[in-house]
């Protein structure tokens, strides 16, 4: 019989070995875990549990989130930033998201501090990176002010870390719409000059932050362009030296999402989006699974469609676009009453009826799915010139075809709700796809109308109407 384990919490300190094949034990992490619900673990231990979960990739099965997010919270502020950065990527590694906000409030709190005093020593690179990465699944919408502050603590300091640290700095407040163009400028200026270094994921990583926030730095060589041209030329390379470059066809997700995120600030360079298209390349990089690239595919051949519809040689089939497109959007009996719905679809739907009795028909307003590769749809409507609602008889929705106006029936809407999550905070500007949606539905022939949060959730219910009227005739 096998030498049983002592948990942690029953030996010295000095005994515990850091050793992987004891992290693959998930019967030694089982009994340790089991320690962090009954208060047994000091924080030292609960740091070394942390790093074999860390290494384990998972919690263990006997395990409660919530009971090490109440350790956490517990001892968070008797922990050194070393050992949080430690704690940090056992909840990273494992995606486990923590709903304490005490938690990230803390963390946020100390960075800014040892910024800005020196005191304790800001952290290194790597032990900056890990806290970065679980802050930015944690963090709430109520959390912008701390965080900025911290950002701007950060700031001047930038240049001692490494690019990838840098990158994690500005991804920090992706998940609830905060920017601080303060760093993102700087990380511009810093990738124009390194971009040679960067893996392709980095620069994905960039062009995604650049076109959440429809940030251009303005600087000189073009973000935009020094970007296109570094994967140009390693696609060049990899053509010739199949040893040069394998990122390209490694990691292929992430060749098609930069193609994707360049499209929505409508750059297209062929050459690339051809390689990108092909359907070998499409397989490759998702193993015919779809989930994760589906969407961008999908993306890439609507702009070509909507931008430049001769350009039939990139397209894809029929056959495989229907497929993308039944895949991507939601069913329309999500919004049937009863139906338990989030904040942004309430909002949808409370438009929708206030329109429908604005036009005095049910038959006038509709919802539809206009663009596939958003999940949501839109509210359609027509007015004809003597500012009547025509009742409407699209044709059967077509996965394989846009639906473009004709515009001597009149004059035709589409309503487009924006919720907290598509706004940055602070400025309630549009998110840069949504700013790539009303773009493309203005090409399609359509008024695009934004109905803002903010806005309509201070207007009193008997005013909603008026508000819809002087939108859509003003």
């Amino acid at each position: 019989m096998g030498h049983r384990q002592e948990p942690i919490s029953g030996r010295p300190l000095g005994s515990f070995e850091f050793s992987p094949k004891f992290a693959v034990r998930e019967n030694v992490l089982d009994e340790n875990s089991s320690e962090v619900g009954k208060s047994r673990l000091s924080p030292r231990q609960f740091v070394q549990l942390m790093f074999y979960v860390n290494l384990s990739r998972k919690l263990p099965r006997s395990a409660s989130k919530f009971e090490f997010e109440y350790t956490l919270e517990t001892i968070c502020n008797k922990l050194t930033l070393e050992e949080l950065s430690i704690v940090s990527m056992g909840f990273f590694k494992t995606q486990t998201h923590l709903n304490s906000q005490r938690i990230s409030e803390a963390i946020l709190t100390r960075l800014e501090s040892c910024f800005k005093s020196g005191q304790p020593p800001p952290p290194d690179s790597i032990m900056l990176a890990s806290l970065l990465k679980f802050l930015r699944m944690c963090l709430h919408p109520t959390q912008e002010v701390i965080l900025h502050k911290t950002l701007d603590a950060m700031l001047p300091h930038l240049k001692d870390f490494s690019l990838l640290c840098c990158l994690h700095v500005a991804l920090l407040g992706t998940n609830i719409q905060v920017i601080h163009e303060g760093v993102l400028h700087s990380l511009c200026e810093r990738f124009a000059v390194e971009m040679k270094n960067c893996r392709i994921k980095d620069i994905e990583r960039l062009a995604f932050i650049l076109t959440l926030y429809n940030y251009d730095p303005k600087i000189n060589p073009c973000i935009f362009e020094v970007m296109v041209s570094e994967i140009r030329n390693r696609v060049a390379e990899r053509e010739k030296d199949s040893t040069k470059w394998e990122e390209i066809d490694k990691y292929g997700e992430c060749f098609l999402r930069f193609l994707g995120f360049l499209t929505i600030r409508q750059i297209f360079p062929f050459d690339l989006i051809e390689k990108a298209m092909d359907l070998a390349v499409i397989k490759e990089a998702d193993g015919n699974k779809w989930e994760n690239i589906g969407r961008v595919v999908l993306t890439l051949d609507i702009c070509l469609e909507i931008y430049f519809p001769d350009q039939t040689k990139l397209r894809l089939s029929p056959a495989l676009r229907k497929k993308l497109s039944q895949q991507c959007r939601q069913d329309l009996s999500r919004y049937d009453e009863g139906k338990r719905l989030n904040a942004t679809d309430r909002l949808l739907v409370d438009v929708l009826k206030h329109l429908k009795s604005l036009s005095g028909s049910t038959e006038g307003v509709i919802l539809r799915h206009i663009l596939p590769h958003f999940e949501r749809p839109d509210i359609v409507f027509c007015i004809r010139r003597n500012r009547e609602f025509q009742n409407l008889s699209l044709q059967k929705y077509s996965h394989t075809t846009l639906h473009r106006c004709d515009t001597n029936s009149g004059i035709w809407y589409a309503v487009v709700p924006c919720g907290r999550n598509n706004v940055i905070k602070q400025s309630n500007l549009p998110v840069g796809p949504l700013v790539h949606k009303m773009s493309l539905l203005k090409k399609l022939g359509y008024k695009p109308i934004l109905v803002p949060w903010f806005e309509w959730g201070t207007i009193a219910n008997e005013e909603k109407e008026n508000y819809l009227k002087n939108r859509i005739f003003n």
